[in-house]
């Protein structure tokens, strides 16, 4: 019979008097001559669960940096979708990054105002068909739901990521 309220092995909790941990299934009875565990078991577990996080966290911290802040602009047809996105969800820190038109022509602010009057919010990007011009690379055609209707996205290419200019007649 153990004395052992917790199993030195995973942490897991006992009932008094347990041969064989539950959890993990570790010999608990005295004679087996296993170590007493220095540290008390549920802080082993605390530990476990806060360095999952962290490493969670860290992954989820690199990916973020890797990405920027959810720029997919590696091609124009990405950038027209990440363009469109931002104006749904109305992210103002993708469409200033996405947006390298005129200030004075379309600023981003402007930009995501122009969205919410037309109802852009109440879209999902798969409602968006996306075509690129097939003369110039640079131009893409979206097709939206019926409200929001039809208009071509121009493109500039800067240090091989693409950047909205302008919209294209």
């Amino acid at each position: 019979m153990s004395e052992l309220n917790f199993c030195y092995k995973c942490g897991n909790k006992q009932e008094p008097g347990a041969v064989l941990c539950s959890q993990c299934g570790t010999n608990l009875s005295p004679d087996s001559n296993q170590p007493t565990p220095n540290v008390n078991p549920p802080e082993i577990k605390k530990r476990g669960k806060y360095i999952v996080i962290a490493i969670a966290i860290a992954i989820i911290g690199i990916l973020f940096i890797k990405q920027g802040i959810g720029i997919n602009n590696s091609t124009a047809l990405d950038a027209a979708k990440t363009f469109t996105q931002a104006m749904i969800s109305g992210d103002s820190k993708v469409m200033k990054e996405i947006n390298h038109s005129s200030p004075l022509e379309y600023p981003a602010w402007s930009v995501l105002e122009d969205a919410t009057l037309h109802g852009y919010s109440k879209h999902k990007i798969s409602e968006f068909k996306f075509k690129l011009d097939n003369k110039l690379d640079y131009v893409v055609h979206v097709n939206g739901p019926m409200d929001i209707g039809n208009h071509s996205l121009q493109f500039t290419k800067e240090n091989g990521k693409y950047y909205f200019s302008s919209y294209y007649p």
